[in-house]
């Protein structure tokens, strides 16, 4: 019997199996063991059917992990052991693109369900692509440049219908030349009086035909142009261009109103007599629109691209605007433009009312300087996908911000620059904003009886205030009813000697900051009982507070040292029959509660 096919069994805990037994002998038959070497993992040692002893190959795996970048993308599973713990996913910069906002509506990917729509304003009927709705347009045929008090159109006369433009001269009259594509001039119109319509039809329909309108001066120069209506008529010419060489025109209000199909303006002038550009692109189809750089004696673009297509404007915030004054309503109802930068310093402006309200605008950059800026009332109401920070122009001579982040609900931070000496309302300012982190108020608000209404309604995520540094109207309503408690954790502001006394509010469980020193408080209650916020210190003016609220004057639920309780005691002042309430503060049990005892303040610190 060979010493390779049997082994003595000498330690009595080895357990082999009992058929493998040879009683004659005590020996043990292991020959139908099979395991080999790459069965057993790898510095491990055993025996099988001989001698001597084997250490295993099975590599070593552990905790092996790896990640899938591309969506046919295999990873294999090596050969070896596996302890159990590796895994094999998504990566994270994957998994941050699978969102229901990259996702197309109704669709789910990997348990996400997509919300994304698509715009129907961009996408092409006959095939269903996208269409850049900011691409800069490529007219099918090159106009060419107008000569000087020249204006050129490009027109498709696919629809039956009729060209009809008015133009003021300053001097005698103006006419219209009327060309093919090939250039072939084919009509001329007769003088038109200044002031008078210019109409000229054409004799039939001609499928995806273009013309060149080219209008001029028969002398003087141009001063007014607007597309025209034709009484009975349903629709212009569909026109598609335009160009102007026209130095001297001084308005341009309604040039372009209503025109569906009008894709780009080009100036090939300069504009320095140009005063009114108001309602130029009012519910038109223009889409990408470059402002000249230089416009000295522009007054106002309100309404200019009012329920209009617009989705890119260029050049705007280099462009030179010295005497503009009215922005009212310049983007309102607009369903493209997601992008609006100002000029930094706008001098002349008095009103941004309803500037960009009802809006798709995400990112906005204000104006720095505004000196004489005194209305932004519902500057941004309704724009819902606004975003990010919001600083408004700074300016001394504010009246209003009513309403003007009305239901803005992604705007995170507001802030206003300069002196608010002259607000009298800032009611709805930022209503519904439930993404606002932070509030920076203006700097000084002077006015009696600001109204406050609902200023800050339904702003749930809200963590920072930043309050004047000096207020000095004569009244303020409880402010306990505009102040969210959820999330609030910082408020700032020196406040000045005001005079007025406050009801304050702040019962959230985060406040951590106060620091106040002007405020002065007929009520202050900060945290909830059992559930104390974070702040170590409290600074409102404490000397000067009435702390007059017949109910509730004080209740602090912080998290207040010993030190800081003894500070506000020594600073509190006398009264009679007041009670407050400082339970939950780590101070509570070893504060000098005598030294406001002896004010005529009782202390309760059980509830």
């Amino acid at each position: 019997m060979s010493h390779k096919q049997y082994f003595k069994k000498i330690d009595p805990l080895i357990a082999f199996p009992p058929e493998t037994y040879c009683p004659a002998n005590n020996y043990y038959d292991i020959l139908d063991a099979n395991a080999t070497e790459a069965d057993v993992l790898i510095d491990k040692t055993f025996y099988a059917d001989s001698v001597p002893k084997k250490i295993g190959s099975m590599p070593n795996n552990g905790d092996a992990s790896d990640v899938i970048e591309l969506v046919a993308e295999e990873i294999g599973i090596p050969l070896g052991y596996h302890n159990g713990a590796g895994v094999v996913k998504i990566s994270d910069t994957e998994q941050a693109k699978i969102i229901a906002g990259n996702i197309k509506k109704d669709i789910i990917i990997l348990g996400v369900t997509g919300t994304l729509e698509s715009n129907p304003a961009i996408i092409c009927p006959a095939n269903g692509y996208m269409i850049d709705p900011g691409a800069a347009y490529v007219p099918p045929i090159d106009i060419g440049s107008p000569a000087a008090q020249e204006i050129y159109l490009l027109c498709d006369n696919t629809a039956a219908a009729a060209l009809c433009v008015t133009c003021n001269m300053s001097a005698d009259k103006y006419y219209a030349q009327i060309y093919d594509s090939d250039d072939v001039l084919i009509y001329t119109t007769a003088n038109i009086t200044s002031g008078q319509k210019l109409t000229y039809y054409f004799p039939q329909t001609i499928p995806n035909s273009l013309y060149v309108v080219k209008i001029k001066a028969v002398a003087g120069n141009f001063t007014l142009f607007k597309i025209d209506t034709i009484i009975g008529l349903a629709t212009n010419w569909v026109i598609l261009q335009a160009k102007f060489n026209t130095p001297n025109i001084v308005t341009l209000t309604n040039a372009f109103t209503g025109i569906k199909s009008i894709k780009s303006v080009i100036f090939n002038c300069t504009l320095n007599s140009l005063t009114h550009m108001d309602a130029m692109f009012s519910f038109s189809g223009i889409a990408n629109f470059t402002f000249p750089a230089d416009l000295p004696n522009i007054t106002t673009l309100a309404n200019m691209f009012n329920g209009s297509t617009i989705s890119v404007i260029s050049g705007f915030s280099s462009s030179s605007l010295p005497k503009l004054t009215a922005l009212n309503y310049f983007a309102y109802n607009t369903k493209q433009l997601q992008y609006l930068e100002f000029p930094s310093d706008l001098p002349e402006l008095l009103s941004m009312d309803s500037m960009c309200r009802g809006s798709v605008l995400r990112t906005v950059l204000m104006p720095d300087t505004a000196a004489k800026l005194n209305s932004v009332a519902s500057a941004f109401y309704e724009a819902f996908m606004l975003t990010g920070t919001v600083t408004l122009p700074a300016t001394n001579l504010l009246t209003t911000a009513y309403g003007c982040f009305y239901t803005c609900y992604n705007v995170e931070k507001v802030k206003f620059q300069g002196n608010g000496n002259f607000i009298s309302t800032l009611a709805n300012l930022v209503y519904d904003c439930n993404m606002l982190n932070e509030l920076e108020m203006p700097r000084t608000l002077a006015v009696a009886n600001v109204v406050l209404t609902n200023i800050l309604y339904n702003t749930g995520r809200l963590e920072k205030i930043i309050f004047p540094d000096s207020w000095t109207s004569t009244t303020i309503a409880d402010w306990s009813s505009w102040l969210p408690s959820n999330l609030l954790k910082s408020f700032t502001g020196t406040f000045g000697n005001t005079g007025v006394q406050f009801n304050f509010s702040p019962t959230g469980r985060y406040v951590a900051t106060l620091n106040c020193p002007g405020m002065r408080c007929k009520s202050l209650i900060i945290g909830q009982a059992n559930l104390n916020c974070p702040a170590t210190a409290v600074e409102i003016d404490w000397a000067n507070s009435t702390f007059a609220a017949t109910v509730v004057p004080l209740k602090l639920y912080c998290t207040l040292d010993a030190t800081e309780l003894n500070r506000i005691f020594t600073a509190l002042p006398a009264v009679v029959g007041k009670t407050m309430y400082i339970k939950g503060n780590p101070g509570t049990a070893t504060c000098d509660s005598s030294i406001a005892t002896a004010k005529g303040w009782t202390v309760n610190t059980t509830t």
